[in-house]
């Protein structure tokens, strides 16, 4: 077996630009070529029942000299004697190259080891594979998702345990070979002792390669883990648009999405992401619409809408199919943090952690930065989190695959991994805090209506605030503008819901300026 040459004296240690928190470096790996790109994509898991995270690590350019790149996982096994040594390797082959997306799909199988599925193939001809962990770490195929007619099976993803039965499931994206003309299909493979079963979902979705179907954990606590569809299509007047939909799991799941987070133009962002329980209560949070600038976050709660909870200041890791994003309990506190990448930021990339708490903020409380001497490392491309080192603090892994385009005789990749501390702490305090939204209150009546409602809403600042309502599945049918709220006398606007169907609508009072949630009310519209 070849192990990675440890070249200890270019490590260069993050610049902390927050207080006192440090995250020491406890591993650096380099890649086995000039041009292998290292680090293009991450992820960990258990694979031999150990109790201790592998980290895996993708290069796509592997091997060097070939005349065509096959790809290469790298696993490296987590312990206290955790190392920058890989310790066995996934090679692709001229028969069957090793893709981007890759990932832990859970326990599918019941058996106590996490698994891992893998995209594969080669010149369009594109196919699944699903390794069972074990504990001799044997890497032979025990499921494979072969092409049917016109679909491949591009993209595999964890999805938890949507039917509670007590096995992991996944999902499965069957992408048209017949382009725009035949649109996908999103599959859900249900986990079994017995057998692994995959069911259509939706189809006619989607009309590209940016679709996006990721577990985001129980979000509403009905004991079901949900999850979340994204995709590309066009609108009646040909304007491409980007969607991301919520559904939660059950014992039967509905192929029409339960709330539609985002729906616009030109956002290139279709893909959301489990947050854990950032702020320790009982409710899953996720994350989505990764851009260059911002992401946003949802706290998870008995009835979730379009209205995200608040803006992160950074994002744009990963690319359309993935993005730099991971949590994990970096201080074991009890409360779940996350990491996010940004490849764009201060030339060669940065990542970002953000510590969780009763209490949690937009504050970011460490930033990392490194540099191998190279512009466009593209630092932040791809993290994940896991428990490599054995210790009781979660690890951080970043990679940094060097822009290709940009080095074509330094394209080589390299990884940081970051030890958990348990002295890490909330830097966020008065001056730094987020401001504040000025207090406000919502309120409704008649209700139930019909078809007319009067909202009064009292606050110290009316210049930034919207009412946005939404009907039961999350779609927003109405805003009520700034200026429509400041004009009304006594600051009472009415809505008329004749075109609208009965139901439950859910209205929440918006700062336009920041993005904050300042109240909320459920009226019934009974007609």
């Amino acid at each position: 077996m070849r192990k990675l040459t440890i070249y200890v004296f270019v490590i260069i240690m993050p610049i902390l630009l927050f207080c006192d928190n440090t995250m020491e470096v406890i591993a650096y790996m380099e890649g086995e070529n000039e041009h292998d790109r290292l680090g293009d994509n991450m992820t960990s898991l258990d694979f031999n029942g150990d109790g201790f995270d592998e980290l895996v690590v993708y290069s796509p350019n592997w091997p060097e000299g070939a005349p065509q790149h096959y790809g290469k996982l790298y696993f490296y096994e987590g312990g206290p004697d955790f190392d920058a040594e890989y310790d066995f390797g996934l090679e692709g082959t001229e028969e069957s190259k090793i893709l981007y997306t890759f990932d832990n799909l859970g326990d599918m199988n019941g058996d106590g080891y996490e698994d891992l599925g893998v995209s594969r193939g080669l010149n369009g001809y594109w196919y699944i594979d699903i390794y069972f962990g074990n504990e001799q770490q044997e890497l032979e195929p025990d499921l494979q998702y072969l092409p049917e007619g016109n679909y491949t099976p591009f993209i595999v993803r964890p999805l938890g345990d949507v039917n509670a039965d007590g096995f992991d499931d996944s999902g499965v994206i069957m992408v048209s070979t017949l382009g725009e003309d035949q649109p996908s299909k999103f599959c859900i493979c249900y986990g079994s002792d017995t057998q692994i079963v995959k069911e259509v979902l939706a189809e006619d979705l989607g009309i590209g390669s940016s679709e996006g179907m990721v577990g985001v954990g129980d979000v509403n606590n009905d004991g079901y883990d949900d999850f979340t569809i994204g995709y590309t299509y066009y609108d009646e007047y040909w304007s491409e648009r980007y969607t991301n939909t919520l559904y939660y799991g059950g014992e039967e799941i509905d192929s029409e999405p339960d709330v539609i987070l985002w729906d616009e133009e030109q956002t290139y962002m279709t893909l959301g992401k489990p947050a854990g329980r950032f702020n320790g209560d009982e409710y899953d949070d996720f994350v989505g619409h990764f851009d260059n600038t911002s992401t946003y976050f949802w706290y998870g709660q008995e009835n979730i809408t379009n209205q995200y909870d608040f803006l992160l200041s950074y994002g744009g890791g990963g690319s359309s199919l993935d993005y730099g994003f991971d949590f994990g309990d970096v201080n074991n506190d009890g409360y779940d943090d996350f990491a996010i990448g940004n490849h764009y930021a201060g030339g060669n990339g940065k990542a970002f952690l953000y510590l969780g708490g009763n209490d949690p903020n937009n504050v970011v409380d460490m930033e990392f930065t490194e540099s191998v001497n190279l512009s466009d490392d593209l630092f932040g491309s791809s993290l994940t989190m896991g428990y490599f080192d054995g210790d009781e603090y979660a690890d951080l892994a970043v990679g940094a695959p060097t822009n290709w385009d940009y080095h074509p005789f330094h394209g080589r990749g390299y990884v940081f991994v970051y030890g958990g501390n348990g002295q890490l702490y909330d830097t966020a305090n008065e001056e730094e805090a987020i401001p504040q939204p000025p207090k406000a209150t919502l309120t409704a009546h008649p209700n139930p209506f019909n078809p007319t409602i009067t909202f009064q809403i009292k606050a110290n600042d009316y210049e930034n605030l919207q009412i946005k309502i939404f009907n039961a599945k999350g779609q927003k049918v109405k805003t009520i503008k700034s200026s429509e709220i400041t004009e009304a006398s006594n600051h009472q606007v009415t809505w008329n819901a004749q075109k609208q169907a009965s139901g439950i609508y859910y209205c929440i009072l918006v700062n336009v300026a920041t993005g904050q949630q300042l109240a909320a009310q459920k009226v019934t519209l009974l007609k």
